[in-house]
């Protein structure tokens, strides 16, 4: 029988969720500066460019902002396909795309001046919903440097989808070299898909069946709602919150993905997929460097900046013991205490009326949230 509880941090989800159009808008800019640049006249169109996105909008996992002015962040790749290292420069490559990306703003009326940061281009849209897109120029990488990456155990379908990326602050930025940055969105993208395990294939056998997309390799990541993409937005959101005041110092987005994709042991709705996440989620924080390693490329460590600032590691440790203490009490909670707990723990209001039809007026415990003892130490909502 279904949970009331599993009720209602499924609608807590859903209204931590971005609405489809906002998914479907994203895809169209990302889709039309592919287009531009692939047009006829465009100046690295004879190169093959590939326009894909990256991070929380490929993954599925965006979350509404906590103010109304914050703005989306849409992160796409630019990848050039028919050029290599040996040919120019990583500030080349970033030049040849960012001629292309001041034209398309000109062309589409954009009226906020394109930005250069140390890897990428940003674009500013000022209409309806407010994006930034962050365009990161690459190349494929190198074969060398892929077998590289399999020998430190990564699987070959993932890692033959490593890319090489420009840096301003690279020693290298300047000159022709085999060795530039690496990067892995498409591997990275991949692996995570692979982690969300049967839930995925139940839900996009479910949407071809319904007509929507005509093979399940059609359906991408953002059209589902699985319990590993659910438990990874309902953790950034209580992050964001905790760590509104310091977000400088808060647990990167990447550590939580990273670390909920490993800790997710397949479970096949949300209150017991959250329970194990948070459970097991600690064991995968390696006692060594790197200590949280990305899983498409293990030699980098997402967790880098931990050694030198240590306040990062332990607000991630008190985020995850407040985090587990939060979801158990809402567990427990009748629907006034639920209701307390969702507006200061994640910014999130469930009407009353629909409250008490989910939860009705029994305050049951129905758990699986481990609570973890802090004997000594910060109190939970203390920040360094």
């Amino acid at each position: 029988m279904r949970s009331t509880r599993q009720d209602l941090v499924e609608r807590v989800a859903e209204l931590l969720d971005i609405p489809p159009s906002y998914y479907q808008k994203a895809v169209d800019r990302y889709g039309s500066i592919g287009g531009w640049f692939r047009r006829r006249e465009s100046t690295i169109a004879v190169f093959d460019p590939r326009v894909y996105a990256q991070g929380s909008f490929r993954l599925g996992t965006v979350i509404r902002p906590l103010l109304a002015t914050e703005e989306y962040d849409l992160d796409i790749v630019c990848e050039l396909i028919l050029l290599n290292k040996a040919q120019l420069t990583q500030r080349k490559l970033k030049e040849l795309v960012g001629s292309e990306v001041y034209s398309y703003a000109e062309a589409n009326g954009i009226q906020a001046p394109v930005v250069e940061s140390k890897r990428c281009w940003r674009l500013d849209y000022a209409d309806d919903v407010s994006f930034h897109i962050d365009i990161l120029p690459c190349l494929c990488e190198d074969e060398q440097t892929v077998a590289v990456i399999i020998g430190l155990g990564v699987d070959p379908r993932f890692a033959h989808r490593a890319i090489a990326l420009t840096c301003q602050e690279d020693a290298g930025y300047e000159v022709i070299t085999s060795d530039w940055p690496k990067s892995n969105p498409a591997g990275y993208a991949a692996w995570f898909e692979e982690r969300m395990a049967v839930p995925a294939v139940e839900q996009r056998r479910g949407l071809v069946a319904r007509g929507l997309y005509e093979s399940v390799d059609e359906v991408p990541a953002y059209e589902l709602k699985t319990p590993l993409q659910r438990s990874v937005q309902l953790l950034k959101r209580h992050r964001d919150v905790m760590f509104q005041k310091h977000p400088k110092v808060k647990p990167i987005s990447m550590i939580l993905t990273t670390l909920s994709a490993e800790a997710y042991g397949g479970e096949r709705d949300l209150g017991s997929a959250l329970a194990g996440i948070l459970e097991r989620m600690p064991s995968y924080v390696r006692g060594d460097e790197p200590l949280v390693p990305n899983p498409v490329n293990p030699a980098e460590d997402f967790a880098n900046k931990w050694k030198e600032d240590p306040r990062l590691e332990e607000n991630f440790r008190l985020w995850h013991t407040q985090a587990c203490r939060d979801f158990e009490k809402l567990a427990e909670a009748g629907a006034r205490d639920a209701q307390n707990i969702l507006q200061e723990r994640l910014r999130v209001r469930v009407g009353e009326e629909e409250l008490h039809r989910i939860l009705g007026s029994s305050a049951a415990v129905v758990s699986g949230i481990p609570t973890i003892a802090v004997s000594t130490g910060p109190k939970p909502w203390r920040l360094l």
